[in-house]
Formats: C-alpha cells, structure tokens, sequence
C-alpha cells in the first residue's frame, strides 16, 4: 500500500505517473482492466484506459454510459456521491446483471464480468471523473477485502486531485 500511495502523490508533479498508479491499484484488486471517465458537458471522455480496446471504449461512450448504474450512481448526481466504493453486485443481482443491455451488448463482448468503481468528486473547481476497474465474468466477484483496499486509497486519489488543480492554477 505504502508504494502505491507513494506514486498516487508523485503523480501530482509528474502526471505521467497516474497511469502507473492506476495500474498499481488494479494489480492489487487482481483487476483486469482499469479505466477514468471524466465528463464533458453532456459527454464523457476516458482521461485513461488500460486494457480496455479502442472499439469498446468508443461504444461506452457513444451507447452504454447512460444506463450504466455505477456511472449514473457516481458521476450523473455528484451531490450524490460520497466518494464510496461500489461494486456492480451492491447494485444489481447477478441475474439482473447478465440480463441488462449494458452487459449483453458490451460487457460480455468485453470479457468484463466483475465491476468496482467510485465517483472521484474532489469538490471545489476540480471536476468530478470515475475511476473503475473490471474483471472477467469467469472471475470471482470483487470482496468486501478489495473494496476496503480500493476505499483506503480513495483520500489519497482526491489529495493527489486536489493538490494537481491547485498547482495547474498557478
């Protein structure tokens, strides 16, 4: 944890370093994929993606982000947030799950079964983004363990936020 909190801080002088960890965070949940939206007006843009394809990434944005229930929990009302981690069986049973249109159309072509995500909401001018990671169905389900490690990270995500807004305004 140490090493990872340590390159969460290093990336607000070096933001290259985000992507290392993101990475690092998602090797410790045993994630296979890891991606940030960030909202743009009424559209959404991924500021990173690691084993997430061009193709679905593409089609989140354009078709599934809407019905998402994760997106629309964190991000879609960050009055709403409280910066909490939430796994996709804390909203939906599995059954509902493998029944929606987000998982047949994307998720199951995508191999990702599994999802745990939080809405990064910093506060102040700093812009709200969501920060997910994804396993395959064939997978075990993410456990009350990798959330409470994804949850003790999370104030250090929002420090390192809000310490790299405040170093872009000057």
């Amino acid at each position: 944890m140490d090493e990872l909190i340590g390159l969460i801080y290093d990336s607000v002088l070096e933001p290259g370093l985000s992507v290392a960890a993101v990475d690092k965070l998602r090797l410790m949940l045993g994630a296979s994929a890891a991606w940030i939206l960030t909202p743009l007006g009424e559209d959404v843009a991924f500021e990173l993606r690691i084993n997430l394809s061009d193709q679905d990434a593409e089609r989140y944005v354009h078709a599934y982000r809407k019905i998402d229930p994760l997106w629309l929990a964190h991000i879609a009302n960050p009055e709403a947030s409280t910066n909490i981690a939430c796994r996709n069986c804390d909203m939906l049973t599995e059954a509902e799950w493998t029944s929606s249109t987000l998982y047949k159309d994307l998720c199951a072509p995508a191999n990702i079964g599994h999802v745990i995500a939080t809405g990064l909401v910093p506060g102040g001018n700093v812009p709200p983004r969501s920060l997910s990671f994804a396993r395959p169905l064939k997978s075990c389900q993410f456990t009350e363990q990798h959330r409470a490690l994804f949850q003790a990270a999370i104030p250090h995500i929002l420090r390192a936020s809000r310490l790299r807004h405040a170093i872009a305004l000057h």
